[in-house]
């Protein structure tokens, strides 16, 4: 998602803190998937299915304004 808004590649953790920091609405998933990330596989913490697919839909949907912005 920050690579379509700034044409850069950023680590996980750094492109999380910006789309937490711009898109409110998603900031406590995005959080909570950084906590778990954080933690050894095995100890992941579930996160709440329905945010993470509304969350999904919505990078889907700027991915594909992107392209579509781009031409492809």
């Amino acid at each position: 998602m920050v690579y379509c808004r700034t044409g850069r590649w950023f680590a996980k953790r750094d492109a999380a803190g910006q789309v937490a920091a711009a898109e409110e609405e998603f900031r406590p998933l995005i959080e909570a998937a950084v906590r778990s990330f954080e933690r050894p596989r095995a100890a992941a913490l579930p996160l709440p299915g329905p945010q993470v697919r509304a969350f999904l839909a919505w990078v889907r949907a700027r991915v594909e304004e992107n392209a579509a912005a781009a031409g492809a």
